[in-house]
């Protein structure tokens, strides 16, 4: 499962995370891993019922926020270009794309 990585990251030096809530109740996350001055903004959700609401713009823009205050100078965050609104997202929050890549997998 995708956010079990989420809590399993919970706690490792480097690795903050990040929730929006509503009415008390969490319904968008998102990480960010930090080394020295480099942050990378990683692994995000929202639940589907509250898609479209601005959660992952609101945790895009605390976890760049927080990066700066933690002395960060860059910033990078990745998606898949076909995820138009994760795409979307981090070009509405100043992000720019510098390079595309290729991602392979293996599977037996």
């Amino acid at each position: 499962m995708a956010c079990a990585f989420f809590f399993q990251s919970c706690g490792q030096p480097g690795f903050d995370h990040f929730l929006a809530y509503e009415a008390n109740e969490p319904f968008s996350a998102g990480l960010m891993v930090r080394d020295e001055d480099f942050a990378c903004l990683g692994w995000a959700a929202t639940a589907e019922a509250h898609r479209g609401k601005g959660g992952q713009n609101a945790l895009i823009a605390a976890r760049v926020n927080y990066a700066a205050e933690m002395g960060c100078r860059i910033v990078c965050g990745k998606t898949l270009a076909k995820l138009k609104t994760s795409f979307g997202n981090l070009q509405r929050n100043g992000f720019e794309v510098l390079y595309e890549k290729q991602v392979y997998v293996w599977e037996a």
